[in-house]
């Protein structure tokens, strides 16, 4: 399944926090030295065949779970970073969390605080939960179902709670006792699922196939129909009488896992977002990017005979101004211009040679021409004139100092930086000019999107020039990287041809949190080591020779896949055609889901670029837990992706709506008038109307509930009053 894949492989870089309250043998959970090692140790039965990373609420990592499959069954088994109490010795260990433990989700917590929370027995089924319904945080306790008084519950004070219980006797047992154990926490309110114990497998969960006849659809109306546990509402929090919540176009998106990105590129990654306090899903965004344009100039993926994908990416990652896009973006790129400017100094004396070369034989076939001219005998002149071709014809030509990016131009001009420079290049920027340049910025409004179309795929082109020759460009390859302001998107799927033909559904999308207002301002900066090895990763990608083909001409690499990899994309491939069914998930988004197994291919293809460049083994086939690795990837942003599709359809009215939401919400507002929200609005909201329709459009999603003032015939009304959703209130508190 699209969303099922658990990491296999981890390299934590991330600084770990630490542990709470008692302190037993083991000290645990302890801040990683940066000797420490970055893979988790082996252990007797062999490779976990999957992981979940347990994380603070800043999203500093806290320790792993593990399963291991073998021939008994499974094992599930906790692994943290401790310190020998007698020996002080520090080191990564199969231990469980030190009591009162951490619940897994801590981090998704924090980043929705005011969503409703689904409480399941597991953390593959926590996934699965929250899979099913984006609208709420799954969240698990460590530990089993035996050990749900262990936990620390308290995160979920005021909160808005559901459990949903296995289908057996110790499931419905759990769920019971996290009940009590939420409500004694002060959740704001607790409801429980009633799944039936008959008809369906013994321990059914989220996480296993839907029963025979059951679809989304039952299961959300079962989720929709959950009971109110006794006691489960407190007082003045909550209520009957409050419509259900219907969230606005700012969905729960699942956020990049830390470790997503392999050896020097998740290091720099995670580094980047850390020194620059920007999410680390924007970071990885631009590092990918810079990957892809290195690793596009040399490999290519035959995933069978007859089907290759190229290794370019589109990316674009949306956040609002002020979230230090600039700064990224040129950081992931410095060692790309870095390479570029080595490569002109290298090529410098060639150049100048070339040159005077050219300039002398443009001399030459000048002076023969000029003879050619005066020559009375016409054979004489057709002499002089053929020696004059023959010098043009065998002039050198000069090398050309390579361009690996751009981050403005037209369509032609792209054209022309193409054919210059191998037929590959990138669009690496910080804003979303691409989209005005091929909306027709500079052509009338007339959309030019042949060429860039062609370039995503490597399909040849030909770019008419105005009073120039014509640019042939056989297979050119255009990679992308954009980090725009999420306002950007908003309308492109009604510009002519942007989903109509297809432009759209080329991006991976992704639109994580802004941190704006929680940063600490002071954060570490990078250490030169992990910039020096990203540099050097890159250069090693950048500097791997062609492949030459049976007549010597230059070509890519080759990429194959292993045929387990190959199995594991098999698998991704034939769930996405499942979801652009009637009532699937990409229904109506099949642009954009129809491409995404070959994108899924590429991004293996320059995760494996990055992963053996250096110990020049890209010869090997991609391996499974490369694949595994893009498919995580993939999983997060295919869910990105579909929001922002569904942004760029988005009308003026929720966004004004979600506008005075963030006012509220980052005030705490509980109460106030509409005039008060005008009063402190007006910059965005110039009529008092303005602000009342964008409210009104609240109170219709279940938000908050508007009073009308009662007149009294005499003298100016009063505003009318606006009360914020109790149980959201609660989950302030």
């Amino acid at each position: 399944m699209v969303d099922a894949y658990a990491p296999l492989t981890v390299a934590e870089r991330a600084t770990l926090a630490p542990a709470a309250s008692a302190r037993p043998i083991w000290e645990t959970i302890l801040p990683v030295p940066e000797d420490a090692p970055r893979t988790i140790p082996t252990h007797r039965l062999g490779k976990p065949s999957a992981k979940w990373t347990y994380r603070n609420p800043a999203g500093k990592l806290l320790g792993l779970v593990c399963r291991f499959d073998h021939d008994g069954g499974k094992d599930v088994l906790p692994l943290t970073y401790c310190r020998n109490g007698a020996t002080g010795e520090a080191a990564w260990r199969w231990q469980a969390f030190t009591v009162p433990r951490p619940l897994y989700g801590l981090d998704r917590l924090a980043d929705h605080p005011n969503v409703p929370v689904l409480v399941a027995e597991g953390e593959k089924t926590a996934d699965a939960a929250e899979r099913l319904f984006p609208d709420h945080v799954g969240v698990t306790s460590p530990g089993g179902s035996k050990a749900a008084a262990k936990a620390d519950w308290t995160p979920l004070r005021g909160r808005r709670v559901i459990l949903w219980p296995d289908a057996d006797e110790p499931g419905r047992a759990y769920a019971e006792e996290v009940a009590r154990l939420v409500l004694a926490a002060g959740a704001a309110s607790v409801r429980m699922v009633d799944v039936p114990m008959v008809g369906l497998p013994a321990g059914w969960d989220l996480a296993d196939d839907p029963p025979p006849d059951t679809g989304t659809e039952d299961l959300r109306a079962m989720l929709d129909g959950a009971r109110l546990v006794e006691g489960g509402c407190p007082s003045g929090v909550g209520g009957d009488e409050w419509p259900p919540l219907v969230e606005l176009d700012a969905p729960m998106l699942p956020r990049l896992d830390r470790a997503a990105l392999p050896c020097w590129a998740g290091d720099f990654a995670a580094w980047l977002a850390d020194a620059t306090e920007t999410p680390f899903e924007l970071a990885a965004a631009m590092v990918l990017a810079a990957c892809a344009t290195a690793a596009a100039r040399r490999f290519r993926v035959m995933v069978r005979p007859g089907y290759f994908e190229p290794t370019n990416l589109w990316i674009a990652a949306a956040l609002p101004p002020g979230n230090r896009k600039s700064a990224v973006q040129s950081a992931a790129a410095a060692p790309l211009l870095v390479w570029e400017r080595e490569e002109a100094d290298r090529l410098a004396d060639a150049i100048k040679a070339a040159i005077s070369d050219v300039k002398t034989a443009e001399a030459r076939a000048k002076e023969l021409r000029t003879k050619a001219a005066k020559a009375a005998d016409d054979t004489e002149a057709r002499d002089l004139a053929a020696q004059a071709a023959a010098i043009e014809a065998d002039m050198p030509e000069v090398p050309r100092a390579p361009q690996l990016w751009t981050s403005d131009v037209t369509p032609e001009r792209l054209g022309v930086l193409l054919a210059e420079h191998g037929e590959r290049i990138a669009w690496l920027s910080s804003e979303g000019g691409i989209f005005d340049l091929l909306a027709g910025r500079y052509s009338g409004g007339v959309p030019n999107l042949d060429l860039i179309l062609k370039a995503h795929s490597g399909d040849s082109e030909r770019v008419d020039r105005t009073g120039r020759p014509p640019v042939f460009l056989a297979h050119p390859l255009l990679t992308v990287g954009l980090s725009p302001q999420p306002d950007v998107l908003r309308g492109l799927s009604s510009k002519p041809g942007f989903r109509g033909r297809g432009l759209l559904g080329r991006f991976l999308f992704l639109l994580p949190p802004s941190p704006l207002g929680n940063r600490t301002l002071d954060a570490p900066p990078m250490p030169d080591r992990v910039a020096s090895a990203y540099a050097a990763g890159l250069c090693a990608i950048l500097d791997v020779p062609p492949a030459v083909g049976d007549e010597g001409e230059e070509r890519p690499h080759l990429l194959r896949l292993s045929p387990d990899a190959h199995a594991e994309w098999l698998v991704f491939s034939r769930h996405i055609e499942t979801t652009m069914r009637p009532g699937g998930e990409f229904e109506h988004a099949t642009d954009w889901a129809g491409k995404a197994p070959g994108a899924a291919v590429r991004l293996a293809g320059v995760l494996h670029a990055v992963e053996t460049v250096q110990a020049q083994a890209w010869g090997r086939d991609i391996s499974l837990d490369t694949m595994a690795r893009a498919l995580d990837i993939m999983a997060v942003f295919a869910k990105h992706s579909r929001a922002a599709l569904d942004l760029m359809g988005a009308d003026e009215g929720i966004a004004s709506a979600r506008k005075v939401w963030e006012w509220i919400n980052a005030g705490r507002r509980e109460r106030f008038t509409v005039r008060d929200a005008f009063t402190a609005l007006k910059g965005s909201f110039p009529r008092v109307a303005m602000v009342r329709a964008a409210l009104d459009a609240l109170e219709e999603r279940g938000y908050v509930e508007i009073t009308e003032p009662t007149t009294s015939g005499r003298g100016r009304p009063p505003s009318p009053m606006v009360t914020v959703r109790p149980d959201i209130v609660g989950g302030w508190r």
